[in-house]
């Protein structure tokens, strides 16, 4: 698991560089929740970073 929280910076550039993302639902595009806690996420508010990952 990751460590720390990406910056703005990092976010939008993984959502530019994926063209489009889900928030936290699961599907065949890349989940915004998995990238920022750095690790599949089944169920982000019990998630140790689940408080601090602000959507």
């Amino acid at each position: 698991m990751s460590s720390r929280t990406p910056s703005p910076e990092e976010a939008l550039n993984f959502v530019k560089t994926n063209g489009i993302v889900l928030e936290s639902a699961h599907g065949r595009v890349p989940t915004f929740v998995d990238f920022a806690a750095g690790e599949r996420v089944a169920d982000w508010w019990n998630h140790p970073k689940g408080r601090s990952i602000l959507l």
